[in-house]
């Protein structure tokens, strides 16, 4: 199962759509607190991640998620 993290809800939707029709099997959530929380319980095999959730580009909400 491949987890999609991101805000943009059209961004979320498109990949979302994009890898179901491939055949892929896919969760989604649009904050950093719900990856943290949906980790917890499912083992994801791949997770696309936005680094940003913020206006801010220099990617350090990204990394901080990947610490937790």
């Amino acid at each position: 199962m491949i987890l999609i993290c991101d805000d943009d809800a059209a961004i979320l939707s498109s990949l979302t759509l994009v890898l179901n029709r491939a055949g892929y099997e896919t969760a989604g959530v649009s904050s950093p607190r719900a990856a943290v929380e949906f980790v917890k319980d499912t083992r994801p095999e791949l997770i696309l991640m936005d680094m940003n959730y913020t206006s801010s580009t220099d990617g350090e909400e990204g990394l901080t998620l990947l610490q937790q």
